[in-house]
């Protein structure tokens, strides 16, 4: 049997790549980003004590809810103090589980190992994902979505197996997810996508019956969260915006991480919203919402039978549709909020490759090529944007490179600040 046959060969190819991807990060330190009040201030975090624990589990930190975050940082901080490594190999190894993890989900969900392995091989080493592993502080979002995902495998094991232990082990995934971040709470329609392309003979009521306590917890959380955020300040709108304007200008928003999804070229730290309401962010808005009511179309009309494509952009769309309107902060898009929703892309992304091979039989040798040359330029990219957060400083003084007025610049940015 040849080597490429082997089951475990493409997963071990896509941890070579993404390891590969990510050599910078062990010579980084910590960033004056959140990183001083997560880690090198936080007395939370230096102790295993009864106040502290208590702490975790009792109370919000900085207007959210992660008591799990708390303790793996309190883990890594028992290891070496607040050395940086520690904490980066902890981020690294998790977003390798995490690619692992979209492996065996695809695996078992689409029962392919090509489109399997090209979602994890484009999760592990996208240029996008560098936010999420490369900061310290973003160790909710990696956190998260491990749990997360072990939920989507767990539970598509209990559809074949119809076990009920299983399904009690994924709501506990679930709760540990929404312990580390409250994104988790689109599971429960994840999980109602999953049965729709598992073709699951069950009845309305007993779908409902069965999902209702997935439901009803991510509700719970919601309103806990959204409780919080109000509580600490975050819920505060500092834009020059009003609500209305706000959800017509997500349309660019959306239409930003799809575009860096594909083309992820000169991504920045900080995606500001616009200082004000121009005919020119008018106009763009407009072309967003016309290009996405114009994509639900096409989907719709040619793809609407076809379940891999349904439950792709439905991934994409429920894990990213959170943070098209961030709470209170003036910020048009982050690149971490697309660490999970990204899956749907990549699944789409090897579909399309796949149709152009099987349509057009003589272009095959041209779109493989053409597919290892996008992944080898992701994995440079991921390279060279794994140094830009090798440290920070702060500025008063306008950056137009990154954001306006007081903010963090990579210090890859410090070139901007000086000219």
């Amino acid at each position: 049997m040849r080597i490429t046959q082997q089951l475990w060969f493409f997963p071990l190819l896509m941890l070579v790549a993404t390891s590969l991807s990510y050599f910078p990060l062990f010579q980084n330190g910590l960033v004056n980003w959140d990183d001083d009040v997560y880690i090198t201030q936080n007395p939370l975090i230096q102790s295993f004590s009864l106040a502290n624990i208590s702490a975790w589990f009792s109370q919000p930190f900085l207007g959210l809810y992660q008591p799990l975050v708390l303790l793996s940082l309190a883990l890594d901080y028992s290891v070496n103090g607040s050395d940086p490594v520690v904490f980066h190999t902890s981020n690294f190894l998790l977003h390798l589980i995490n690619s692992l993890l979209v492996f065996w989900l695809i695996k078992n969900l689409f029962r392919n190992h090509q489109i399997a392995f090209f979602a994890a091989l484009l999760f592990g080493v996208h240029t996008m994902h560098v936010e999420s592993v490369a900061w310290a502080t973003e160790r909710k979002n990696v956190l998260f979505v491990l749990f997360y995902l072990s939920a989507l495998n767990l539970y598509i094991q209990y559809l074949a197996q119809k076990r009920t232990t299983l399904l009690y082990g994924v709501f506990i995934l679930f709760i540990t997810a929404l312990f580390s971040k409250a994104s988790a709470v689109t599971l429960p329609l994840i999980l109602v996508l999953t049965d729709y392309v598992k073709e699951r003979n069950i009845s309305i009521k007993a779908n409902l019956q069965e999902k209702m306590p997935f439901f009803a917890l991510s509700f719970l959380f919601g309103i806990i969260t959204l409780w919080f955020h109000q509580q600490y300040g975050s819920l505060v709108n500092t834009t020059e915006f009003s609500l209305s304007v706000r959800v017509f200008i997500a349309g660019k928003a959306f239409v930003f991480y799809v575009v860096n999804l594909l083309f992820p070229i000169n991504l920045t730290t900080y995606n500001p919203m616009p200082e004000e309401l121009s005919s020119g962010i008018i106009v763009e808005s407009i072309f967003s919402i016309v290009a996405i009511l114009f994509t639900v179309w096409i989907i719709f009309k040619f793809f609407r039978h076809n379940k891999k494509v349904i439950w792709a952009i439905g991934f994409f769309i429920f894990n990213t549709g959170l943070f098209l309107i961030p709470p209170g902060v003036p910020v048009l898009a982050s690149d971490r909020y697309v660490y999970p929703g990204s899956i749907g892309i990549f699944i789409l992304l090897f579909m399309g490759a796949n149709y152009l091979i099987i349509t057009f039989t003589r272009v095959k040798a041209i779109v493989i090529s053409s597919a290892v040359g996008y992944t080898i330029l992701l994995g440079f990219l991921s390279f060279q944007q794994v140094k830009t957060w090798e440290n920070s400083f702060y500025t008063l003084e306008p950056c137009f490179e990154c954001s306006r007025g007081k903010c963090f610049c990579p210090d890859a940015a410090r070139e901007c600040l000086q000219s």
